[in-house]
């Protein structure tokens, strides 16, 4: 069965999900971004969560902005951007925040091709973790 896009997204989404969770825990454990709420990072309560609604274009793998957020902020506050956009100021200050906030509105096509080097590129990190730090396995 040929590969489409939509399936290459949504598997590169679930690993990349994956690494940002493993890269910002800490003895498996991940703190909300936007509330500073504890949770097991292979807890199903544990997202990753965009800085920027949308979700999509440019932002959707951009590591910069998408950090470990509970599923509260992430889903029910709808990202809670007002504190997620407070510490984005405070990262990458205020000319960061509007360069990702142009990133935001600035339409990418992804191919196949882009999305498996991604997803190469992020299992091979995951391993690294995995083995470094002895992680709970996703």
């Amino acid at each position: 069965m040929a590969k489409t896009l939509k399936g290459t997204k949504a598997r590169g989404w679930n690993i990349f999900s994956r690494y940002i969770k493993l890269k910002y825990s800490d003895k498996g454990f991940c703190v909300c971004i936007t509330c500073g709420k504890k949770m097991k990072n292979n807890d199903r309560n544990c997202h990753a969560g965009h800085a920027f609604g949308g979700r999509g274009g440019n932002i959707l793998f951009c590591e910069e902005i998408v950090r470990p957020q509970c599923c509260h902020c992430n889903i029910f506050l709808k990202g809670n951007y007002e504190e997620f956009h407070a510490w984005i100021l405070k990262e990458y200050g205020e000319e960061g925040f509007w360069k990702y906030h142009r990133l935001k509105n600035t339409p990418h096509k992804w191919t196949i091709e882009e999305i498996e080097v991604g997803i190469e590129t992020w299992k091979a990190e995951i391993e690294k973790m995995e083995k470094g730090k002895g992680v709970n396995r996703l």
